[in-house]
């Protein structure tokens, strides 16, 4: 009789996930992460999910079954904009439910959030030093008002005997292949506002045709 009470005080519902934490690793600023977290009920009656929460409006979460009986599982769908975002971040979705041990699971997204990019329209109004890294016949042709040529291959050498305030925003213009190893250069020397420009030249000259462009005689 005894063991027979013990058992029924302990029949309830258990909330569980086989990943707590989802890491996104790396992505560019702007990127929308998505995952689906799997839910199960590992107790012994029904798990009644009753709300999903996240801990931003930048993450959206979208639930399946809400009412598990004992061994079903479901999905939790989740969304994370990061734009806007830099740097490490860590995203939360609560789930409240009828588990009397743990009446809010949380859930994780963490990673790593990289702007490398910088918007066209982001410099409008900005103080920045614009180093153009085409050719030398393409900067002929066309370039960004007041911004310097600078042979891609040269750069760093030239960028030694350079005086430049580390506050100052750093923006690199391509061509074809984005230069990602000139931006870790420039921020692992103190520049962390270095950016490569969005789209490069031609983007810029799409957006900005009749104004700031100018050509060489």
């Amino acid at each position: 009789m005894l063991i027979l009470l013990i058992h029924i005080l302990f029949i309830s519902p258990r909330i569980s996930c086989s990943e707590n934490v989802y890491d996104f690793g790396e992505v560019e600023e702007g990127a929308v992460v998505t995952h689906t977290f799997f839910i199960k009920n590992t107790g012994d009656e029904i798990l009644k999910i009753l709300k999903v929460w996240t801990s931003c409006g930048c993450t959206a979460a979208n639930t399946g079954e809400m009412e598990l009986s004992p061994g079903d599982s479901t999905t939790i769908k989740v969304r994370f904009d990061t734009k806007g975002y830099r740097g490490k971040v860590t995203k939360a979705i609560f789930i409240k439910s009828n588990d009397p041990e743990t009446s809010i699971f949380v859930l994780k997204l963490a990673g790593i959030v990289n702007k490398h990019f910088l918007d066209p329209s982001e410099l409008m109004g900005r103080y920045c030093i614009i180093f153009d890294l085409r050719s030398r016949e393409q900067y002929g042709k066309m370039h960004i008002l007041g911004s310097e040529w600078t042979p891609r291959d040269k750069f760093k050498q030239r960028f030694e005997k350079l005086f430049i305030p580390r506050d100052v925003t750093i923006v690199l213009v391509y061509s074809d292949e984005k230069p990602i190893e000139l931006i870790h250069y420039l921020r692992d020397k103190g520049y962390k506002n270095s950016f490569i420009l969005r789209d490069g030249f031609h983007g810029w000259f799409r957006r900005y045709r009749y104004t700031l462009v100018e050509k060489s005689e």
